[in-house]
């Protein structure tokens, strides 16, 4: 779920629903509860709040699922409540469809930020399912160019405990097992993306994590995962923010470096 500035766990639950129809014909649509969740469950990163509703009873593939909470389940950095809306039947609703689906990328890190400096910061990667297995061996990690046909300007590859000239260390988190971060603040100088070598105002670049280094499940595991990069904006009207609530944005200290 996201939300128009950052928030953390309030008290009460979400609620997840699913449809059934009743009454003459089958036209009256009708509520079941399928599942509480305590909003203390629930993760909170920045301006999201993630949880996974499995375990739930009455599942099954092409199900239609409503997520509902209380209105102070969720509030803002001040406290403000933020769930009333998806409270109110009528008004904004969360809603998802059972289907089998592999791993995927929610969000990273650089989707905070208003403008990215020169210098590449860690990468945070932000997975639909949690990560049971990172897988290292012989998997890389390459930055090129956003671009048709154009030469990758680096490869690296993944390692779980160090970064040098060949490596790139890739990390998981020990309480958000569903996040992983890519220490790319440690490029060695004569990379792009690093204090040596820094990118070219405007320029686009992805970044390009090779399939298999994430396993969600014992028989599956996911693919190419591309992280966009930013274009840098000239200096120094660019100053490195993330968005939080309306005109009160926070600054990000590493574009001082």
């Amino acid at each position: 779920l996201n939300f128009p500035c950052d928030v953390q766990a309030g008290d009460g639950f979400f609620y997840v629903y699913t449809h059934i129809w009743t009454g003459p014909n089958n036209t009256v649509m009708e509520e079941l509860l399928v599942k509480e969740i305590p909003a203390h469950d629930v993760n909170f990163v920045k301006s999201h709040a993630i949880f996974n509703p499995h375990p739930m009873s009455g599942v099954g593939i092409g199900k239609d699922y409503t997520v509902k909470a209380e209105p102070s389940a969720v509030v803002s950095k001040s406290g403000v409540p933020m769930a009333e809306p998806l409270d109110t039947w009528r008004q904004a609703r969360a809603n998802f469809r059972n289907v089998g689906t592999d791993m995927r990328l929610l969000f990273t890190s650089l989707d905070e930020y208003l403008c990215l400096s020169t210098k590449l910061p860690d990468i945070e990667l932000f997975l639909s399912e949690d990560i049971l297995l990172l897988n290292t061996s012989t998997r890389s990690i390459s930055l090129a160019p956003l671009a048709a046909n154009s030469e990758t300007s680096w490869q690296l590859m993944a390692d779980e405990y160090i970064s040098d000239d060949m490596r790139i260390q890739v990390t998981l988190d020990e309480e958000l097992k569903f996040k992983a971060t890519i220490h790319t603040s440690s490029l060695p100088e004569h990379l792009l993306g690093s204090f040596g070598l820094p990118f070219v105002t405007g320029s686009h670049w992805v970044l390009l994590v090779e399939e298999g280094m994430f396993e969600d499940r014992p028989e599956k595991v996911e693919g190419n995962q591309t992280v966009g990069i930013a274009s840098p904006k000239p200096p120094p009207t660019c100053i490195d923010y993330n968005f939080s609530c309306g005109l009160g944005r926070e600054l990000i200290y590493n574009a001082s470096d």
